[in-house]
């Protein structure tokens, strides 16, 4: 499953502004009920240390247990969406 992310500026398919946060967040969580825990990277993992903004930080902990997963998930279908592979 894809995932549709809209940039902060704006989408890249019309050109109008993203969507406000209320509205893309719900969509969201929709989207990442539907993928669950299941990607597996092909490689393994790092320990980092990073910053990230509140609000990104407050949506992932409101899931509750498992939202680092949930949040490396999200991530690597990002990645595996733009890569070209």
């Amino acid at each position: 499953m894809a995932i549709k992310y809209a940039p902060i500026h704006g989408t890249a398919e019309t050109g109008e502004p993203a969507q406000n946060g209320k509205s893309s967040i719900r969509k969201l969580e929709e989207e990442i009920s539907d993928i669950g825990p299941k990607a597996k990277s092909k490689g393994g993992k790092r320990l980092v240390s990073i910053r990230y903004d509140d609000e990104v930080l407050d949506f992932f902990e409101a899931l509750g247990k498992g939202w680092q997963t949930q949040m490396n998930t999200i991530l690597l279908q990002y990645v595996r969406d733009h890569s070209g592979t």
